[in-house]
């Protein structure tokens, strides 16, 4: 079974910030509020949903280079958070504790989904598939990319830039 999207989003975060990558302790998520739905009949499989709680502790970044992430990550995994734009524009919220000059604690919270498909088996077992989610045809958006895969929004974080400081990656070598 694929990971579920809490353990597929935090592997994706700790890849995406250098940061995270040298210390993943920084970077907790949990699950609150959650929901299970489920109905009676013939189909076993069931949604739950709930609230994830995103702490990153000890941050030394700008907040806006952790945010671009996990926008792009909810564009390919979580994509109805940002669709309906009445729902998008309370649906994520965050807190920042500035901990001392160069360090902010971020908490983010954002709604959450997952499906699971349950399928009877012969021997009468059942086995579990977590359903994955529709992808959203981009076409004519920044993401849509000419050699960029567009399932793979890491590969559009090597660098990222504000106000013409590099944030994330490394610089390009100088021009021969």
């Amino acid at each position: 079974m694929a990971p579920p999207k809490h353990e597929a989003l935090r592997a994706y975060l700790v890849e995406a910030l250098p940061e995270l990558a040298r210390d993943p302790d920084k970077l907790a998520i949990y699950m609150t509020g959650g929901r299970l739905r489920g109905r009676y009949g013939a189909n076993l499989g069931f949604q739950y949903d709930a609230q994830l709680q995103i702490d990153l502790l000890g941050f030394r970044g700008q907040p806006a280079a952790f945010f671009l992430p996990l926008l792009l990550w909810l564009r390919l995994y979580e994509p109805a958070v940002l669709q309906n734009h009445e729902r998008a524009d309370s649906a994520i919220r965050f807190e920042l504790d500035i901990v001392d000059n160069g360090a902010v604690d971020i908490t983010i919270q954002l709604p959450m989904t997952e499906a699971v498909d349950v399928a009877p088996q012969e021997d009468g077992s059942f086995t579990m598939t977590l359903r994955e989610e529709p992808r959203v045809v981009d076409e004519g958006s920044p993401l849509d990319l000419p050699g960029v895969p567009p399932a793979d929004p890491i590969a559009l974080l090597k660098r990222i830039f504000h106000d013409g400081a590099l944030l994330v990656g490394y610089p390009l070598p100088p021009d021969p």
